[in-house]
């Protein structure tokens, strides 16, 4: 039954997915549940086999049946070269590119992030020299709040609202993924702390101190015309 899975996998009826999930050797271990299974968090299933003597397949089975198939399997994602970074920052640099997100989290059940603790490398644009933190800030305040035509936001300055995130840039970064069961139904998501950001203050009022909420829900909602100016393509 393996051997059957294994070829249907790799096969061109597998389609698309047989290049993306069935190179059983480049997946990366997340999440573990089973205690013999925690040494292998952050490494991949190939380096796993050959430290154990078996095949990836076989491999990437058994890792799987001894967490009761909760573990979390990640695809190494293509572009986290130098060089890709650097053709990154050339394009978020031109004042016509703002940075965005495909689909606000769909899959909250399915994407997590090896953490480099785990023996995972994890590049990021300020590892690269590519931007400041000022620049990466600006990219993601001012600029969409220009663009959407938001009043008095995106921006420490005199009149504006106090939306401000106090960090420690030696630390900040996401931490361990886990699941978590505490989407409608108790459907599980993956989820990490953030670390190294020891407040958030929105509208003045802080909502977040360290880890822990502070119980403040100072915000609104935005309303067009109320809370916009009207934006004009240029």
């Amino acid at each position: 039954m393996r051997a059957e899975l294994d070829r249907r996998a790799n096969s061109e009826e597998a389609g698309f997915f047989r290049f993306f999930f069935a190179a059983w050797d480049r997946l990366l271990i997340d999440e573990t549940f089973a205690p013999e299974n925690q040494a292998f968090r952050g490494r991949t299933v190939g380096d796993v086999a050959r430290s154990l003597g078996k095949t990836p397949f076989d491999t990437f089975l058994d890792v799987a049946l001894a967490d009761d198939l909760r573990t979390s399997f990640m695809p190494q994602m293509p572009g986290d070269d130098a060089d890709t970074w650097r053709l990154r920052a050339e394009v978020w640099k031109d004042p016509r590119t703002i940075i965005g997100a495909s689909d606000a989290g769909a899959h909250l059940d399915m994407i997590g992030h090896v953490q480099p603790e785990h023996g995972a490398p994890r590049q990021r644009g300020p590892k690269h020299g590519i931007l400041s933190f000022e620049e990466a800030i600006h990219h993601i305040t001012e600029v969409p709040s220009r663009l959407y035509g938001l009043k008095e936001r995106g921006r420490i300055a005199d009149g504006f609202r106090a939306d401000l995130v106090v960090f420690d840039p030696d630390r900040v970064q996401p931490g361990p993924v886990h699941t978590r069961n505490d989407l409608p139904g108790g459907a599980a998501r993956l989820y990490a702390e953030a670390e190294g950001i020891e407040h958030v203050l929105v509208n003045g009022v802080e909502i977040i101190r360290g880890q822990s909420a502070t119980g403040a829900f100072p915000g609104t909602v935005l309303r067009s015309g109320r809370d916009t100016e009207t934006v004009t393509a240029r």
